[in-house]
């Protein structure tokens, strides 16, 4: 399932290699909703990683998404459930780039 983010860019931490060939990096975007500011955790992976390298906290973000959940099997036997949110797609306002070469990433 595909969704849209929008929002202010509040946080972003380095790039996390995994594996060889698999790398992924969070941020979270600050979204109002009503009376109060929801700070939602997203991840991208792959060359995604690559378009925070430019950003300022505090950019306008559009982030196209897709979230995605599994079960998986505890050491304990039980069942646990986890939820992500990946981001595919990262665009920012042209003004808030570090360098304009980036503007449509």
């Amino acid at each position: 399932m595909t969704v849209e983010l929008n929002g202010t860019l509040h946080e972003v931490w380095p790039t996390q290699q995994i594996t060889d060939k698999f790398k992924k990096r969070d941020f979270i975007l600050e979204i109002p909703s009503g009376n109060y500011m929801q700070h939602i955790k997203c991840e991208a992976t792959g060359q995604t990683c690559e378009k925070l390298d430019g950003a300022r906290i505090g950019s306008q973000v559009k982030a196209k998404c897709d979230l995605r959940g599994r079960i998986y099997q505890k050491k304990d036997g039980s069942k646990g459930q986890m939820n992500s949110i990946v981001a595919w797609d990262v665009q920012y306002e042209q003004a808030e780039y570090r360098d304009n070469s980036l503007a449509h990433i």
